[in-house]
C-alpha cells in the first residue's frame, strides 16, 4: 500500500499509520455529512445528506467512478485500534471477513484490507458499521490508480480528497441526489 500511494503522490502522515494525504494539497475536498456540524470550517465544501446511507453512497461512488480494488485502513494502526480504539466492535467485523483477528490485534501498522469489486456488500457493511460506532478514531479508504481517498470520520461523515476531475464530478452527482 505504502509504495503504491507514494508513487501516486501521497505522503504518510504518521509513521506506521494508514493515514496518507496528497502532497502539496493537490486534491479537491468534498464532505458528506449526516447532520450539520459546527466544528467543520465553513469554507469546506460539504453536503448535508440527511437520512441517506453514507455507506451506500461510498459504495456507489466506488462502483460507478472508482472501479477496481479499494483499500480500507485505520488512520492510526491496527494494534492501537484493537487495544484502545474500538476492539469490541472491530473484532466481529474483521472475523466476519475471515481475517485473523489475533494477528491484526498485534499489527503496529496501518496495513490495508483489500476489497475487490465483487465484495461491494462486505465493504458497504464495514463502512456502515464504522460510521455507527467510531467515537474518536477515523478510518481511510484508498482507491489505487485514481489519486482519491475517503476518510470515514468519527463524526459520522465521509471526507473525500481527489486529484481526479472525473471522480470529483461523480462525487458531486452522488452527493446532490
Amino acid at each position: 500500500m505504502t509504495r503504491t500511494l507514494e508513487a501516486e503522490g501521497y505522503a504518510c502522515n504518521y509513521p506506521n499509520s494508514g493515514s496518507f494525504s496528497l502532497r502539496g494539497g493537490s486534491g479537491v475536498i468534498r464532505g458528506w455529512l449526516s447532520t450539520e456540524d459546527e466544528s467543520v470550517l465553513p469554507e469546506l465544501p460539504t453536503r448535508i445528506v440527511g437520512g441517506r446511507d453514507l455507506a451506500e453512497m461510498a459504495t456507489t461512488a466506488w462502483q460507478q467512478y472508482l472501479p477496481g480494488k479499494v483499500w480500507l485502513a485505520p488512520s492510526s494502526h491496527w494494534a492501537f485500534e484493537m487495544q484502545f480504539g474500538h476492539p469490541q466492535e472491530l473484532k466481529p467485523i474483521l472475523a466476519g471477513m475471515g481475517l485473523d483477528v489475533k494477528a491484526i490485534s498485534e499489527d503496529a501498522n496501518g496495513s490495508a484490507i483489500e476489497f475487490e469489486p465483487s465484495e461491494a456488500g462486505v465493504l458497504q457493511n464495514a463502512v456502515s458499521d464504522l460510521l455507527g460506532f467510531l467515537q474518536a478514531s477515523d478510518f481511510m479508504l484508498y482507491f489505487p490508480g485514481y489519486r482519491t481517498s475517503c476518510m470515514i470520520h468519527h463524526h459520522k461523515q465521509l471526507w473525500w480528497v481527489s486529484a481526479n476531475e472525473a471522480v470529483v464530478g461523480g462525487l458531486d452527482l452522488i452527493g446532490a441526489v
